[in-house]
């Protein structure tokens, strides 16, 4: 308990306990948040799960079928899986398939901004 963490000198305190996640760096936690939008972004938007996404407001009544598109709705469940396998997996496991898809995420929002960046200059040249 808090009272225990405080009491004791060679335990955390709570402010440092909640600081680090229950003792995860901050770095890890960044990878699982990274790894959840991935996530999020995927089974909501990509091109790659469109057929799953039709196949699954198909087979789902319309009430619930909003959530497989809905960022706000699959978050939340992306968010729990991944912070569950965060927990439970093997440290190395998860830095791996965290990782990736958190550079995966930062990969695909930098082409996009370099692409708009890249339309701005083609646009500016042609009014120049």
């Amino acid at each position: 308990t808090a009272m225990q963490c405080a009491a004791s000198s060679d335990q955390v305190t709570l402010g440092e306990e909640w600081a680090t996640l229950h003792g995860m760096s901050t770095l890890y936690v960044i990878l699982l948040i990274g790894a959840t939008v991935r996530l999020t972004l995927l089974f909501t938007t990509d091109a790659l799960l469109e057929p799953f996404r039709v196949l699954v407001e198909w087979r789902i009544k319309l009430r619930f079928a909003y959530m497989i598109r809905c960022d706000w709705c699959l978050s939340f469940w992306a968010g729990l899986a991944v912070f569950t396998f965060g927990h439970y997996a093997p440290p190395t496991l998860v830095l791996i398939l965290t990782g990736a898809l958190t550079a995966s995420l930062v990969a695909g929002w930098l082409s996009t901004f370099s692409a708009a960046v890249e339309a701005k200059m083609w646009r500016d040249g042609e009014d120049g």
